[in-house]
């Protein structure tokens, strides 16, 4: 049996105990990169939320912006056809109109010309 390792060090340790302290030593080491790994981690899992976020918002904002202008586009084609379709109506309205005044001068002539008729009947004529 070979006893090296219980002999004590120059700083009063055994071997064995300096070996425990170095087994020690870089558990705490590894503990602390862990520790580290995982807090950067949480940062990362952190920014990457709050970037999603802003995507989230940006998509969001250009898609009311899609909407808007879109909702804009069909109310201008709504305004020109209801103004094609009310300066058609004008015009048919317009036609109508003067047919009619053309048969109204018409009646008012021939109702003119009935009533002339009887009063010449009435009263003879020349009255």
């Amino acid at each position: 049996m070979d006893n090296t390792t219980s002999r004590p060090t120059q700083a009063g340790h055994s071997a064995e105990e300096d070996a425990l302290q170095q087994v020690l030593g870089i558990e705490r080491e590894a503990q602390a990169i862990l520790a580290e790994a995982e807090a950067e981690a949480g940062r990362l899992l952190d920014r990457a939320r709050q970037q999603a976020e802003e995507l989230i918002q940006q998509a969001e904002q250009q898609a009311q912006q899609e909407a808007q202008q879109a909702a804009a586009a069909t109310l201008q084609q709504a305004q020109q056809e209801a103004a094609t379709m009310r300066a058609g109506v004008e015009a048919e309205l317009e036609a109508w109109e003067r047919r009619a005044q053309a048969r109204l001068d018409e009646a008012a002539a021939r109702v003119s010309a009935l009533v002339a008729f009887g009063r010449e009947e009435q009263h003879g004529p020349g009255h």
